[in-house]
């Protein structure tokens, strides 16, 4: 359990390599324009981190699971 809390939050908090082909699109050069949108989303997945790390403390739970995150 804790490598799985350990593991999540190393995603979310190291930038990650990306491997995509193509040009940059106008969606990166305008990323300062969608900040609040990419600031939204990332609040929504520390929440739904959140509900499910405490779920699993607590002994956890068939109501949450990681699927939630990478589903949404």
């Amino acid at each position: 359990m804790l490598g799985l809390f350990a593991g999540l939050a190393f995603l979310v908090s190291h930038p990650v390599a990306s491997f995509a082909d193509g040009e940059v699109g106008e969606h990166v050069n305008n990323m300062q324009a969608h900040l609040e949108n990419y600031e939204g989303e990332i609040a929504w997945f520390l929440d739904e981190l959140r509900k499910i790390t405490t779920a699993y403390e607590g002994g956890g739970s068939n109501e949450y699971t990681s699927d939630m995150l990478i589903d949404n």
